[in-house]
């Protein structure tokens, strides 16, 4: 005889698969997410002139998704990139797991989101998370002590490029662009592979 214990269970049991098989219908294939994301974006200065005031009107977001583990744990960071959001695109702060956990769930149908952060190993973290970018944009990572040039102005150090590697394994695909008018150069195998054979000459 099924007790007061075992219905509530299988209730509870019921709400589980339901609110499962809701997640599985609203998320895009192949990546686990069920957000509409209109730019992925690696820039090293997150909030930067050419994001606020190019791309975020291109796309048309209505909200942006910084994912950094330092300023989500860091409330004054997180009070300085809040305040930076472009007027009427709120900016939300999220730690590598928080932002997975957001991406997998479902957002409004008006939602239009540009997920950033400071460079590519964020976006493979994500990846390992279950969540796949499928088409990744950087933009500004200049020079600095440990990074060779890849393309143009976009230069990576040895993580960087690794991090590349293994989303673009995963299916990503990456490119380095400035801003949404400018010139677009593909970031493929053969391109890291150089990058890669320069970081170990350095070595």
């Amino acid at each position: 005889m099924e007790t007061a214990t075992d219905r509530k269970g299988t209730r509870s049991a019921l709400r589980r698969a339901r609110r499962d098989r809701r997640r599985r219908d609203a998320e895009i294939p192949g990546t686990g997410m069920a957000r509409c994301v209109v730019l992925a974006r690696a820039d090293e200065r997150l909030l930067s002139g050419e994001l606020v005031t190019a791309w975020i009107p291109a796309v048309g977001a209505t909200r942006i998704a910084v994912v950094d583990d330092g300023a989500a744990r860091d409330p004054f960071q997180m009070r300085i990139l809040t305040a930076l959001a472009p007027q009427g695109v709120p900016v939300q702060v999220y730690t590598v797991e928080e932002a997975a956990r957001m991406l997998r769930a479902r957002g409004t149908e008006e939602e239009r989101l540009v997920v950033l952060a400071k460079g590519t190993e964020a976006f493979a973290a994500l990846a390992r998370e279950g969540i796949l970018l499928r088409d990744l944009v950087l933009g500004g990572m200049g020079p600095r002590a440990g990074r060779y040039r890849v393309s143009g102005g976009l230069w990576l150090d040895g993580d960087e490029i690794r991090a590349c590697g293994s989303l673009i394994r995963a299916g990503c695909r990456i490119r380095y662009q400035r801003v949404p008018e400018g010139r677009a150069v593909g970031i493929g195998p053969a391109v890291l592979e150089r990058a890669r054979a320069e970081t170990e000459g350095g070595s």
